[in-house]
């Protein structure tokens, strides 16, 4: 599952999957800087490298994935630091229209539309 870093949103990750950092503009020989940093479990915080050309990231291990958490992300290609808010979407809402009202209910208004 991708999240947009480049704007303040809500997202939700279906359980179990492997969440990927995903930025908007990879120019060929352009590095990624960034800090990605947890509103809520104390700070944590860890920075990390997009290689030039790549658009998308593993979600850095040095900050955890918690429900309902605040993230900030700040990098070198971004104006201004974005603010993800991570809801996860547990492995018991079948894909579909259950996951696209869960996604509702849980503020991820634009993934709801698409699903």
């Amino acid at each position: 599952m991708q999240v947009n870093t480049s704007k303040s949103a809500d997202y939700c990750v279906p359980e179990g999957m492997p969440v990927r950092l995903w930025r908007p503009d990879a120019r060929k020989n352009q590095v990624g800087r960034a800090r990605l940093k947890s509103l809520e479990t104390g700070g944590m915080q860890t920075e990390f490298t997009w290689a030039a050309g790549e658009t998308e990231v593993q979600w850095p291990a040095g900050v955890p994935l918690k429900n309902g958490a605040a993230y900030l992300i700040s990098s070198s290609d971004m104006p201004t630091p974005a603010r993800l808010i991570l809801h996860i979407i547990p492995a018991s809402v079948a894909p579909g229209v259950a996951q696209a009202a869960w996604m509702a209910e849980n503020g991820c208004t634009d993934q709801a539309l698409l699903a």
